[in-house]
């Protein structure tokens, strides 16, 4: 149980630390009033490659930053929490995958924040936890459809309302989390074996033990009546 729990806190510490450090970048280019786009991702050109890195913390103002801090961070604690031995690995892989994608499909325009990250996180909840086939993993991709199913009109360009934002990131970070889902399904927590088989196991370990002993007693009992 304490172990649990010291992994419960610290599944917190980390996106905690990651939404505050985004936080902090906010607040200095809020308070600079200063505009850092060119952190973030401009398509094919060469200059804006280290965008990959740095897009996901630059954001347009604070709604902006408030919108993608709270799925950011229950979607990284998932992450954590179920997927802890992949986090790092995953993370930068999802990170990196995302940026460069959107770098080569994105409009020629400034392309910034964590929702495609966000994106990642959440395809790759979903597709590993089906295709693992662990019980409390296909929980957590039901749970991810349900509160971020609605996002999935937000990968297209439909509509005035996506004309202003990046679906392209968006996109891109549903293949990256589809994509790693797969090519990772041999890391990371695994579903155990069938209920019946280890049920099964168990019940022919105990009639193991028991023929001894029963045998035993058997023999006690004709010394007894000798």
């Amino acid at each position: 149980m304490d172990i649990e729990k010291k992994r419960f806190r610290l599944s917190f510490y980390i996106p905690a630390l990651l939404v505050c450090l985004l936080a902090l970048v906010q607040a200095l280019q809020s308070g600079l009033q200063a505009d850092w786009y060119n952190l973030g991702i401009y398509p094919r050109e060469i200059s804006s490659l280290p965008g990959i890195l740095t897009h996901v913390f630059v954001h347009q103002n604070w709604a902006h930053f408030f919108n993608n801090a709270v799925p950011l961070f229950v979607l990284s604690w998932c992450f954590y929490y179920f997927y802890r031995e992949l986090f790092w690995k995953a993370s930068l892989l999802l990170w990196l995958s995302c940026g460069l994608l959107t770098w080569i499909i994105g409009r020629d325009n400034w392309h910034i924040g964590a929702s495609g990250l966000i994106y990642a996180y959440s395809f790759f909840l979903f597709f590993s936890g089906m295709i693992r086939g662990h019980k409390p993993l296909m929980a957590i991709s039901f749970v991810v459809v349900f509160l971020y199913g609605s996002t999935l009109w937000n990968m297209f360009p439909w509509g005035e309302f996506n004309r202003d934002i990046s679906w392209e990131g968006h996109l891109s970070g549903a293949l990256a989390g589809l994509v790693w889902a797969v090519l990772l399904k041999k890391q990371g927590p695994q579903a155990p074996p069938p209920l019946e088989e280890e049920e099964e196991e168990e019940e022919e370990d105990e009639e193991d033990k028991q023929r001894p002993s029963e045998a035993n007693k058997l023999q006690g009992f004709g010394e007894q009546d000798l």
